[in-house]
């Protein structure tokens, strides 16, 4: 990916973005948590998604409440809006990205309206899952200066409507991580990482985890930053991160329920 120059930079939340917010590798390991969905023949499904595409990607200018009325008029749940439709239209843009077929202002603005419309898709969901013996406490972040930040959002989204008690941490610093173990503690911190370029605020956090908690919670890294044997080498060296995944269902596998008061979703 080539990076932003000064002019054509964004901002989202107060952060600066470029068009790897579109975590491509990100998206499509999301996508594939989407197999006990059933996809195939569902027109509504890939109708709303298509249009959703479109949408993104116009040059007019779109409330972030008229792209969700638009999506659900489909008839497609918020479940479906996040988990498929939204997934589906990163993944896309994630492809024409890296093919060239689509351009740096497009990626940019369609990547910052799927943010805007994830939040106010969240927002609407109310938990219905009870909490079980199988429901966790866990960390989504991204590290200080991660741009890749369009995965995460969809992931936190994913497990929390899963049952599992989530907070979101975007731009993360060791500090906020810190004290945030301090205060309230979880089983797993999900981190993504795009490259190297955190790489000092990742062994930070993992340090500031020791010290802030015991037992410790689990730590994972995924994003495409593993997919590279060399980064990925280098990440094994340099800090004491024990587990390498992009697969869900691994990085939770075999954790203990909480023995922590849990957190309040709908407050999160």
């Amino acid at each position: 990916m080539v990076s932003s120059d000064s002019k054509s930079e964004k901002t989202f939340n107060g952060n600066t973005l470029d068009p790897v917010i579109v975590d491509h590798l990100a998206c499509r390991v999301l996508g594939e948590l989407q197999e006990t969905v059933v996809l195939q023949g569902s027109r509504p499904l890939a109708d709303a998604t298509d249009w959703l595409l479109k949408q993104c990607q116009s040059a007019e200018s779109c409330e972030i409440s008229a792209l969700r009325d638009g999506l659900l008029a489909y008839g497609v749940t918020v479940e479906q809006a996040l988990d498929i439709c939204v997934t589906g239209v990163a993944r896309a843009l994630g492809e024409g990205w890296l093919t060239d077929d689509v351009s740096f202002a497009t990626v940019t603005m369609a990547s910052l309206r799927l943010m805007g419309l994830t939040e106010a898709l969240s927002a609407e969901w109310h938990p219905r899952t009870p909490h079980n013996s199988r429901s966790l406490s866990l960390l989504v972040a991204t590290p200080k200066g991660e741009q890749h930040i369009l995965g995460a959002t969809v992931l936190a989204s994913l497990l929390r409507r899963q049952g599992h008690s989530v907070r979101l941490m975007l731009n993360a610093d060791a500090h906020e991580v810190e004290r945030y173990l301090t205060q309230s503690g979880c089983q797993a911190i999900l981190m993504s990482l795009g490259s190297l370029k955190c790489l000092d605020v990742v062994k930070e956090i993992v340090l500031a985890v020791c010290r802030a908690s015991h037992p410790h919670p689990r730590v994972v890294v995924g994003g495409d930053v593993i997919l590279n044997k060399d980064y990925l080498k280098i990440l094994k060296e340099t800090t004491d991160v024990p587990f390498y995944t992009s697969d869900v269902e691994k990085a939770l596998l075999d954790l203990e329920r909480p023995v922590i008061p849990r957190l309040k979703m709908a407050a999160e």
